[in-house]
């Protein structure tokens, strides 16, 4: 199926086309097998997660047993070696829990808080956070939302000053996803002075380190 744009004068497009949708029999099976952990694993449990506003910690390590945590990363960390299809096939799949909060929490940790890390990390952080979060050991966060600073990410007020052994931090953010459990949060700071997206940077913070602190689980339209 080509587009008007590459009909546009007569002459189709030189690249290859790609199945639409570009699902191949793999990833058929695999959306099987997260439709039928949603239904047995989630979905029940819907009503009640939602009247609570929450959900167990305990899901990601069932998500883990059965590799859901790790589709698109290597083998060599501990994933499935898939590619971004399987992912988009269990979002999809996923969807289908009964619960935004969960389906949200679950995709924080897979789709927004892992990336950065196996994209820029080392391989120390890989094996230190990366590798626990596809076991279900450990529960990531992607902190950027400030008080006063969201989507416009340029605006970010943290900041983090190169000192010894490390980085001080100094700000706070607010409205993050998967925020007061987790046990690593990619933090977005600001590393110079300069505005825009200059300096722009992530830091790996652990639960437990001195000054860092969860304020309160905070009462949104939705959780």
């Amino acid at each position: 199926m080509s587009t008007a744009r590459e009909f546009s004068k007569g002459v189709p497009a030189a690249r290859p086309a790609r199945p639409i949708p570009p699902f191949t029999e793999e990833h058929e099976q695999l959306r099987e097998s997260v439709r039928r952990f949603v239904a047995n694993e989630l979905r029940p449990h819907a009503t009640e997660w939602e009247d609570a506003r929450w959900f167990p910690d305990e899901v990601f390590p069932k998500l883990a047993e059965v590799g859901f945590l790790g589709l698109k990363y290597p083998e060599a960390l501990g994933g499935e070696g898939g590619d971004h299809v399987h992912d988009a096939v269990f979002c999809e799949e996923l969807a289908g829990c009964g619960s935004g909060g969960v389906a949200a929490g679950i995709g924080a940790h897979t789709g927004i808080a892992t990336p950065p890390v196996f994209r820029f990390g080392t391989p120390d952080q890989h094996k230190r956070f990366l590798e626990p979060a596809i076991r279900g050991e450990s529960i990531a966060a992607l902190g950027i939302t400030e008080p006063g600073a969201g989507s416009d990410v340029a605006s970010i007020t943290t900041r983090a000053e190169k000192v010894d052994g490390g980085y001080v931090v100094n700000g706070s953010k607010t409205f993050i996803t998967n925020g007061v459990r987790a046990d690593f949060v990619v933090t977005a700071v600001k590393t110079t002075q300069e505005g825009g997206h200059s300096g722009l940077s992530f830091l790996l913070i652990e639960k437990g380190m001195e000054g860092f602190t969860v304020s309160k689980k905070l009462e949104k339209m939705g959780w």
